[in-house]
């Protein structure tokens, strides 16, 4: 393959991930089943626990934030390699 048809491969590829994800957003609201209240959900199966009551968002903001920070630390960080004696 040369780089034309590769350029294009990943092109409609991407695409496809385009449409797949806009479909899944436009549905994302109508998962929810507002059938468990918030205590029957906290005992529920990890999957339909998540998608009955989703994490928080200050959760989910630390958890972003120390991935920033071991993303920043492995590509700029330095460590020495010592030799065994």
């Amino acid at each position: 393959m040369n780089a034309y048809h590769r350029l294009q491969a990943i092109i409609s590829l991407l695409r496809r991930y385009q449409t797949v994800f806009m479909h899944a957003w436009h549905l994302r609201n109508s998962m929810r089943s507002e059938f468990f209240n918030k205590q029957e959900a906290e005992f529920l199966p990890a999957g339909l626990s998540l998608q009955e009551m989703p994490d928080s968002p200050t959760l989910r903001h630390i958890v972003t934030h120390i991935s920033n920070i071991h993303l920043f630390l492995a590509l700029y960080g330095q460590s020495k390699v010592m030799d065994p004696l």
